[in-house]
């Protein structure tokens, strides 16, 4: 194939400056861009465009890499097992290569996969902005077999194809051994320069190669425009979101993918055998995909933002929700034998409040929505694995727990003003004994500024299915009622404690009463386990933190009370409760009555091996230190277990509660997260915390301070 000089310039131009962007942002393999975009528009055979972008990845990831460890982003240590098995296979992929491309079939094979690899890389991408920046270690971080298993995997593809496997290493390195997104992106193109080496090595030593000037031109170019590009791109990567950085890379790559299926299609339809019609149209359905992320990525309804920039891709959601509703209303049927009425039909936006029982109350309350509609979740929904990509799907609005999230608050006002539906679980924790706890009059208010329909959502029999302190569950029925409708000019001519009056009263169950009418089954494993982190008191000695559970059974340690938790939700046993919410009413009443008597200097709780943490702006947990927590009646003191010489980084901390703006349970009992004067988010967390302790001291020194004289006897709960 015989092209211009002017034309293998430019290719060769373009082709080095995607590779060096992608490998200096997002550490992905030069070959990404330069092997097909050398294959398609010059007719480069695939053998040799692979062996000209590993040369050009080699320069590439070196440079690279230096600019992150400059920048501290690279973490070798613990991917050594995970470095080796890469080196190791990348010859063997590099053997696969040659074999397929020397056969007319195999030539066909690496020309449309090449595209494929584009468009797929630019979906995903553009799919799942990676936000990760901050390390989290996992069972597999310091575990060999899983890294050389991934390794393996990823020197085939790097030798077979000629990415690099940058993409692969990056997923490894940030969610299998849990490094920051920077530094696996680092830590990616380091291990990259060592396998783009040997597989430039190993693919020009298998076979004579007899370069003509077209390629001697290619390769020259493709080297010192991917190693400028990368040069550039790099400085730029350690300082920007990692989120842009992935929007930048799904743009090209999707485009560079666009582009060369243009040219294939171009060349000619008629010499398309059967096998390549099918994998024509298959890769159609992937330009369709990645065009319709490009829209939506563009289309930003606003700017605006309770977080960061929300971009609320309002295409998606709704397709997402056609899709999904059905699908979840069949799963509900099937696992919870889930029946519920229907919102009726209301024109434009409202808000719906429904109570919370169970982590699936969100499918719920969406399966009686005749329309899409969006949720308020807890702040620790962005540390789940799949937060971006439900993020996308969904556009969920979070708020910290354990304060008024003003921003949060504001956003949802914007969502409903835009005519949109939006759900609130006001509780914002399951319940422990079944029993609704009342909302403040702040909701209240929101319904009023609103100016929107309200809509109340009572959720029965969830409870059961997964209380609060337990950590399986169950399957059994549960119900859904939409209790009451009420328009805009009934919530305004009330009051917002009216309102909230009226919230209390529709979304408001009593589990056990509930339960009494009906006595549904739920089955399912060790229906006791985690019970003592709620009930830790024993109703029969009176000892605290004796109560061990094991199966569906549990007993007092002291006195040998033992019992049992039936699948019908009640107690069987010695210790003269037959609910959790009877227990749970007694035990307030000696836990309030124990603390009170305790001297103000006398710790409460005492507790080693404590973790301290800090939720940082992007979410992200980040561990102060391991040691000591004690709880007082009006504070919480924290001494961090360290060196003497260290101790003036991590000094002891004491916070008191008349400073916390809220407190929050969290991680079924074993956490707490508060928000201080100075709006910083901190968390404590133990397997062996009862984190309900400190909430109730949090509520009664909070309830001393508003009323002196008297502290009600129903007392608020998680």
């Amino acid at each position: 194939m015989e092209n211009s000089l002017a034309m293998i310039i430019l290719i060769c131009l373009l082709a080095g400056i995607g590779a060096g962007v992608s490998t200096g942002f997002a550490g992905l393999s030069a070959a990404t861009f330069i092997s097909p975009m050398l294959v398609t528009f010059l007719g480069v055979d695939s053998f040799t465009a692979i062996g000209i972008a590993l040369a050009s990845d080699v320069l590439a990831s070196a440079f690279s890499s230096a600019t992150y460890i400059r920048h501290k982003n690279i973490q070798i240590k613990n991917c050594i097992p995970l470095f080796v098995s890469v080196l190791v296979f990348a010859v063997g992929g590099t053997v696969a290569s040659y074999f397929l491309t020397v056969t007319s079939s195999g030539e066909t094979f690496m020309n449309y996969w090449t595209i494929v690899v584009s468009l797929l890389l630019g979906v995903y991408f553009l799919a799942n902005p990676m936000r990760r920046d901050y390390t989290r270690e996992n069972r597999f971080t310091h575990h060999p077999v899983p890294s050389v298993i991934c390794g393996a995997a990823i020197g085939f593809i790097c030798g077979f194809q000629g990415t690099g496997g940058g993409l692969l290493m990056l997923v490894v390195l940030s969610l299998v051994l849990g490094y920051s997104l920077k530094s696996a992106v680092g830590t990616s193109v380091f291990i990259m320069t060592f396998t783009a080496l040997i597989g430039a090595v190993s693919h020009f030593s298998m076979r004579t190669f007899s370069f003509d000037r077209q390629s001697w031109i290619c390769l020259i170019i493709c080297v010192v425009v991917t190693l400028a590009a990368a040069q550039i791109s790099a400085p730029i990567a350690n300082r920007i979101r990692t989120a842009r950085c992935s929007l930048v890379i799904g743009i090209l790559l999707n485009v560079a993918g666009i582009g060369m299926l243009a040219v294939k299609l171009a060349q000619g339809m008629n010499s398309l055998t059967p096998g390549a019609y099918i994998t024509l149209w298959v890769l159609l359905g992937v330009v369709f995909v990645g065009v319709l992320l490009l829209l939506v990525r563009a289309v930003k309804i606003t700017n605006t933002s309770y977080d960061s920039r929300v971009v609320e891709n309002t295409l998606v959601h709704r397709l997402t929700w056609i899709i999904a509703r059905h699908v979840i209303r069949h799963r509900l049927r099937k696992q919870y034998d889930f029946k519920t009425q229907n919102v009726p039909k209301i024109k434009g936006g409202y808000l719906m409040v429904a109570n919370y029982t169970t982590r699936s109350d969100p499918y719920m309350a969406g399966a009686a929505a005749r329309r899409q509609i969006y949720f308020v979740a807890s702040e620790s929904l962005t540390r789940m694995p799949r937060y971006q990509s439900m993020d996308f799907l969904f556009g969920p609005i979070t708020m910290y727990n354990s304060d008024r999230d003003v921003k949060a608050v504001h956003e949802i006002l914007r969502r409903l003003r835009l005519g949109r539906r939006v759900c609130v679980f006001p509780e914002k924790n399951r319940s422990y004994d079944g029993e609704t706890r009342k909302i403040n009059d702040n909701l209240g208010r929101l319904c009023k500024s609103s100016g929107k329909t309200l809509v109340t959502y009572r959720i029965s029999g969830g409870y059961f299915c997964n209380p609060g302190w337990a950590e399986t569950k169950r399957k059994g029925p549960v119900e859904g009622e939409v209790v009451g409708v009420y328009s805009p000019e009934e919530i305004q001519n009330m009051t917002a404690d009216e309102v909230t009056a009226v919230i209390n009263r529709d979304i408001s169950v009593n589990a056990y009463e509930w339960q009494k009418e009906r006595m549904y089954t739920y089955t399912g494993k060790d229906l006791a386990k985690g019970i003592e982190r709620y009930l830790f008191i024993c109703p029969r000695c009176g000892s605290y933190d004796a109560i061990e559970s094991e199966g569906d059974s549990f007993r007092c340690t002291r006195c040998g009370a033992k019992a049992k938790f039936n699948d019908k939700g009640f107690i069987e046993g010695d210790f003269g409760y037959d609910t959790v919410y009877d227990w749970s009413r007694w035990l307030k009443r000696k836990f309030r009555k124990d603390t009170e008597e305790k001297d103000v200097s006398e710790p409460l709780i005492e507790l080693d091996g404590v973790m301290e943490y800090e939720i940082e702006k992007n979410h992200a947990p980040f561990v102060l230190a391991a040691g000591t927590l004690r709880v007082y009646k009006d504070r919480v003191s924290y001494s961090p277990k360290c060196d003497p010489g260290r101790r003036d980084m991590f000094p002891e901390a004491e916070y008191a509660f008349s400073e916390m703006k809220g407190m929050s349970v969290a991680s079924e009992g074993r956490a707490f997260t508060f928000t201080t004067e100075g709006r910083r988010h901190m968390g404590f967390y133990s397997s062996d915390l009862r984190a309900l302790k400190c909430k109730w001291l949090y509520d009664a020194d909070k309830k001393r301070r508003e009323s002196p004289a008297a502290i009600p006897d129903g007392e608020s709960r998680p």
